[in-house]
């Protein structure tokens, strides 16, 4: 695969992986940290109440606080590295394969199901959190293009099939 279709590929990669890191990034402000502290507090059982109290008391005195929104996140860097491992993979795979092989289509197929898989366990681990529509529609563009650069024109059929996302 010539460099700049690979380019554009990892360049289409990276857009789902820097949104995916956008949305963990945190900013302490103070007065939405309160508010977020305070519905959990509303929302916590009895023995979970004394430690949101404490961190509520360190936001209104202006001390450092733990970040209230980790109990929103259901992944973390780990598991955006770990999708950036295997879309890299998926790319240098693809791209690494021999055109003049009679089981190009297959060989391609296997790539892209054993992708969909990892991506399936990834996303199960993340409480069915890390692809949202906007990343499927992302990853799905990913794979068919990637998979019509080397000539293959059934991916989306695999993906509608294969994906639990």
């Amino acid at each position: 695969m010539e460099n700049k279709k690979l380019e554009f590929l990892r360049i289409q990669k990276e857009e789902i992986i820097d949104d995916l890191k956008v949305c963990i990034s945190y900013t302490p402000n103070r007065d939405n940290d309160l508010l977020c502290f305070m519905e959990q507090y509303l929302k916590a059982d009895t023995e979970k109440r004394t430690n949101l109290l404490k961190e509520i008391k360190k936001c209104i005195n202006g001390e450092e606080y733990e970040n209230p929104f980790l109990n929103y996140y259901y992944y973390n860097e780990k598991d955006i590295e770990e999708l950036d491992f295997i879309l890299e993979n998926f790319i240098d795979n693809i791209s690494n394969l021999n055109n003049i092989n009679n089981y190009l289509d297959k060989e391609i197929e296997k790539i892209i199901e054993d992708t969909i898989f990892k991506i399936n366990e990834l996303h199960d681990k993340c409480l069915g959190e890390l692809i949202d529509s906007w990343r499927d529609e992302k990853l799905a563009d990913l794979i068919v293009l990637a998979s019509k650069y080397r000539g293959y024109e059934n991916a989306i059929d695999i993906i509608k099939r294969k994906k639990l996302w």
